[in-house]
């Protein structure tokens, strides 16, 4: 029986916030356990465990079949593949310049919006997250 994307999903997001408790408890604690900075790690991977496990019970109770298209599987490995050459082309080319390109590529891949509004969307978001993250937060990209 195939399930829903969800519900694999959520099985996934599982097992990561069981393995980001395990880590967030291992952060030596020198002062209360309060004031350490064990408690934010702590308390978002026991948040994302909880709503993970919601959700997770949700899918289980409902008895839909789901159906693969063979569409939804070329989107998906389409997907994957351009996500693995944009991490393999950031090292290579400037962060920016392969966001842009990723971006429009994506945006065209998935036939969002025409050309041109992909190329602006994926420039003006570039732009914006450099304005934010490396003038405001002085936070260096790859």
């Amino acid at each position: 029986m195939i399930r829903s994307t969800q519900f694999y999903f959520n099985l996934i997001l599982v097992g990561i916030s069981i393995i980001l408790i395990n880590q967030s408890l291992n952060i030596h604690v020198k002062d209360e356990f309060l004031s350490s900075p064990k408690i934010f790690p702590l308390f978002l991977s026991i948040t994302m465990l909880i709503l993970a496990l919601v959700i997770l019970f949700k899918e289980i109770k409902s008895k839909e079949v789901y159906n693969i298209l063979p569409e939804n599987l070329l989107f998906f490995l389409g997907f994957i593949i351009l996500t693995f050459l944009y991490i393999f082309f950031i090292p290579i080319i400037k962060f920016s310049f392969a966001t842009v390109a990723f971006l429009f590529i994506c945006f065209i891949f998935f036939k969002t919006t025409n050309i041109w509004k992909s190329m602006v969307i994926s420039v003006g978001f570039v732009i914006v997250i450099v304005i934010i993250f490396e003038r405001v937060f002085n936070i260096i990209f790859p």
